[in-house]
């Protein structure tokens, strides 16, 4: 439940960072992939169930954000895939 809940404001978080200068939806979704990457190698280092529970609920704060930013990119993409 925990985890889910975390992850609830990425999508929020995403519709703010998305238009982001300089950065835009490339680079929050490169940000996004390498912060859930880094909290999964986190996740197997840490043997605290504590640990675990924080850097799992901020990879799925981070997963939701490189989601959200991808079903946007996808939807107000003007060339065809």
């Amino acid at each position: 439940m925990w985890i889910s809940l975390a992850g609830i404001p990425g999508a929020f978080a995403a519709y703010y960072t998305v238009d982001l200068k300089y950065i835009g939806r490339k680079g929050v979704m490169a940000i996004s992939a390498v912060g859930s990457a880094v909290c999964l190698v986190l996740f197997a280092k840490l043997e605290s169930a504590g640990g675990q529970l924080a850097a799992n609920c901020v990879q799925a704060f981070l997963q939701n954000i490189f989601y959200a930013v991808l079903y946007a990119y996808r939807l107000v993409s003007p060339e065809p895939l």
